[in-house]
């Protein structure tokens, strides 16, 4: 009966971490889903506009993210953007995304591309 006692509750332990996991690797691939849209938002703006995007919201700023339904919600979530100038007609963009889990812990995931002004983004933008 002791074996069979431990075996039962070491088994429903394990499954609490699993599940904790599960949650974990949902909530990192909707989060990088998210981050992966925006920064495909980023990348289809002009020259022009990421300018203006740091001169009206500033070189770190937050931005929103909204979830269809509450079931499955991540908890504190926090996104932010940092645009940095590195040299002449250059930008480093870096998204960053927090959040807790079920059991608080906090979590983070980052993305980071360059922007130039003449390079890999000039062949397309997006008009609205």
């Amino acid at each position: 009966m002791m074996i069979m006692g431990l075996v039962m509750g070491s088994s429903v332990v394990s499954m609490g971490y699993g599940f904790t996991r599960i949650e974990n690797a949902r909530h990192a691939t909707r989060i990088s889903q998210i981050l992966q849209t925006e920064m495909e938002t980023l990348r289809s703006m002009s020259w022009e506009e990421v300018e203006a995007l740091v001169l009206t919201e500033g070189k770190a700023s937050k931005f929103t993210v909204h979830f269809e339904g509450d079931e499955d919600r991540i908890r504190d979530l926090v996104a932010t953007r940092m645009i940095v100038d590195t040299k002449t007609n250059m930008k480093q963009i870096t998204l960053t995304a927090t959040w807790k889990d079920s059991k608080h812990t906090s979590h983070d995931l980052s993305y980071a591309t360059w922007y130039g002004k003449e390079g890999l983004s000039d062949y397309y933008t997006r008009v609205f």
